[in-house]
């Protein structure tokens, strides 16, 4: 992925450059297909693509956790009842789960089957709002590829980096309010690339916000309120693949705001959009993507509760939640 300088050299105003899209990937149709007693409700808060080539979906149905095979088949599936508001799901390669729980402000890290490793936070219990300490609604967790360590993103009711290390251990954290380079303003997700450079997708700026492990800085890309950021291999290029919701009412449904998939190369220019008007599978309010082994796509989105916050409508048929792409 980008190299230190390349990143500093890209915090530059107008580095960011027009691309050659080609179409690399195309949209798998009902998929997962319906399963009997099982609802995604319209909201998908995350999804994580497993080192066993399966994938996990946290969202916030009747039963939360749930473990797809390829062919859109469920596992397993539990966690009734023991989360307030699913909000991000990691899987480790040891194939652990670490799941975010927005309202009950804690992380938990958790065996496939479910059983208990241990709790970050103090559940129903949140810290001060927007002061720092560990948790007020946090989003998303980065585990380290090497060292397991564990980066929480803190999140709405927070601006701020928290990490642990891998027997939950608190080590730092770094960030506050603001617009100011190491600042955040409702840092939502997290990724590595590699074992050096932390991708913090800083929504309500409107930017990547990029760091090494102790938390300084390397520069920043901007895009329209990127809800996640995740690596991806496609050929002989290493790729950044940015889920981006869309705009507030004044800029609805204007072109390239929002609302979709965009991979940027390692210059910073646009190299694939999935977009809302992507024929047959159109994204409604990506929230997470995930990208497996054999590249394909996985994306979460929060559908009914960007219709019903953002159009005021309640959605008469459940609205897709989970999609795929695979390559083509």
């Amino acid at each position: 992925m980008p190299s230190h300088e390349t990143l500093l050299g890209l915090a530059m105003p107008g580095a960011r450059a027009e691309g050659e899209h080609a179409v690399t990937h195309a949209p798998v149709p009902d998929w997962p297909p319906p399963s009997r007693g099982l609802t995604f409700t319209g909201d998908t808060a995350s999804v994580a693509a497993a080192p066993d080539g399966t994938v996990w979906a946290f969202h916030r149905g009747a039963v939360p956790v749930v473990q797809l095979d390829l062919a859109g088949r469920v596992l397993r599936a539990w966690g009734e009842g023991q989360f307030a508001r699913p909000h991000g799901i990691t899987v480790d390669r040891f194939g652990d789960l670490y799941l975010v729980d927005e309202f009950g402000h804690v992380v938990e890290k958790r065996s496939p089957d479910g059983d208990l490793h241990f709790v970050l936070g103090n559940r129903g219990a949140p810290a001060p709002w927007q002061e720092g300490k560990a948790f007020n609604r946090p989003t998303s967790v980065a585990v380290h590829p090497r060292s397991g360590d564990i980066f929480v993103a803190d999140g709405y009711g927070n601006s701020r980096i928290h990490r642990f290390d891998r027997h939950g251990v608190h080590v730092l954290s770094w960030g506050e309010p603001g617009g100011a380079i190491g600042c955040f303003s409702l840092p939502h997700h997290l990724s590595f690339l590699g074992e050096d450079l932390l991708v913090v997708s800083d929504r309500e700026n409107f930017r990547l916000q990029f760091f090494d492990k102790k938390g300084g800085a390397f520069g920043h890309w901007h895009c329209h309120r990127p809800c996640a950021a995740v690596p991806m291999r496609w050929g002989d290029e290493d790729l950044l693949l940015i889920a981006e919701l869309g705009p507030s009412a004044v800029q609805r449904d204007v072109a390239q705001l929002g609302n979709r998939l965009v991979a940027l190369d390692a210059d910073g220019r646009e190299r694939l959009i999935l977009d809302r008007h992507d024929g047959g599978c159109r994204l409604t309010a990506p929230h997470d993507v995930a990208v497996d082994r054999d590249g394909r796509i996985f994306v979460a989105e929060v559908a009914r509760s960007w219709l019903r916050f953002n159009f005021d409508q309640v959605p008469d048929v459940e609205p897709a939640s989970i999609r795929r792409w695979d390559p083509v």
